[in-house]
């Protein structure tokens, strides 16, 4: 716990519906002349090598001041490398496509309603700097919930130890049903969306009935 409350890198995450993407940003504070930014090429369960740094678009990086730095050229498709000369704090801010098929349970799938986000499709780590703990603000649509089993503190922010557990938990966001129940004397949280429409009522608590 007190290695959370002394979070070293800070991730926003931001759905953008009208263009079926999401906005994510990468903050740290930096001490090096360059700052090496990974996109996996890998999502949990799915053990096939993937291209995700292909839905990657619009990168920019900023200093602490606001100050643009300059993005080197690649020469690892999944490397991006920003010059860090003041040795400052660094975010970095990109888009990625929400296209996969269905929910999107290896990637990102973004639709007027709802989202679904693999962390690994999404969150870029910075090289050498995995182990380090990580803090996640969420900013949703009006009207837009969020469905994660990742820690939630009492301010909004989602934490988590390292990079890897932060990759670990897929996070549901829009306008979906929520039905709590307990099996076992374990709490669970079921979210019941559809792609174009409100679930019905009814069918989730018929549906969360089913579970218990």
């Amino acid at each position: 716990l007190p290695a959370l409350a002394g979070a070293q890198i800070h991730y926003t995450l931001t759905p953008e519906p009208a263009n079926r993407s999401v906005r994510v940003t990468v903050t740290a504070a930096s001490n090096s002349d360059q700052v090496a930014f990974r996109m996996p090429a890998w999502v949990p369960g799915f053990y096939v090598i993937l291209q995700n740094q292909k839905k990657v678009s619009d990168p920019r990086a900023v200093d602490a001041s606001g100050k643009q730095l300059k993005v080197l050229p690649q020469t690892d498709p999944h490397v991006g490398v920003v010059e860090n000369p003041g040795h400052s704090k660094v975010t970095v801010s990109y888009r990625v496509l929400g296209d996969d098929p269905g929910l999107g349970f290896f990637a990102v799938n973004v639709r007027n309603n709802t989202a679904f986000v693999n962390g690994a499709a999404a969150f870029m780590y910075i090289e050498g700097r995995k182990n380090e703990p990580t803090t996640l603000k969420i900013f949703n649509p009006e009207g837009w919930d969020i469905g994660t089993s990742m820690n939630r503190g009492p301010d909004g922010i989602f934490r988590a130890r390292d990079y890897d557990e932060l990759e670990d938990h897929p996070i549901d966001l829009g306008r979906f049903v929520k039905r709590t129940f307990t099996a076992q004397g374990i709490p669970f949280e079921a979210d019941f969306v559809t792609l174009d429409a409100p679930y019905p009522a009814a069918q989730a608590d018929a549906l969360a009935a089913r579970l218990q």
